[in-house]
């Protein structure tokens, strides 16, 4: 379905932003304007924000700092997604493993969340990987490419204006 990026980052800030909220932290939003729209499943892409907002607001716990920075922007063919924190980032010992299937960091983890999240993205033609920041925390990225809404609109847009003509061609074919 084709959708607004905005809509997808809404539905998930409200849902992040309580458990923001109960964390006593914040989370900013720096969207880029005029964004394209993107062919997605929107809940499988809202869900896939939410987790990665809800892992670094956990990884935040306990910390001083309290800000999780969401931006989305756009390049020539990709939305860019990015959440960053200000947790102590990943460590070398477990980068390798971070999107293993059952692998968790956190005590009560299935370790399943990144791993499906991983696999949404892919099945959407993005790419998702994360970075450690220089000073403290780490950024998880992920990407959907804009050709694919485009395509699809143009196909759509085909499709109707075959419909109007061949009923076009209906019409005149019956008159005739």
């Amino acid at each position: 379905r084709i959708v607004k990026p905005k809509t997808i980052v809404n539905e998930a800030i409200e849902l992040a932003e309580i458990d923001a909220n109960n964390m006593g932290m914040e989370i900013i939003q720096n969207i880029q304007p005029q964004l394209p729209n993107i062919n997605v499943d929107p809940i499988l892409i809202e869900q896939v924000l939410l987790n990665l907002m809800k892992n670094g607001l956990e990884s935040m716990l306990g910390s001083k700092y309290g800000e999780l920075n969401l931006v989305v922007e756009s390049d020539k063919t990709d939305v860019i997604f990015s959440v960053h924190d200000n947790g102590p980032g990943v460590t070398s010992d477990i980068k390798e493993r971070l999107f293993e299937s059952f692998f968790s960091t956190k005590k009560e983890g299935t370790g399943i969340g990144l791993n499906i999240c991983r696999s949404v993205i892919e099945s959407h033609n993005g790419k998702l990987w994360f970075q450690n920041k220089h000073l403290r925390g780490c950024v998880f990225y992920f990407t959907i490419p804009i050709d694919s809404a485009v395509s699809s609109l143009k196909e759509n847009q085909t499709n109707h204006e075959r419909s109007k003509l061949d009923s076009t061609n209906l019409s005149h074919n019956e008159i005739t």
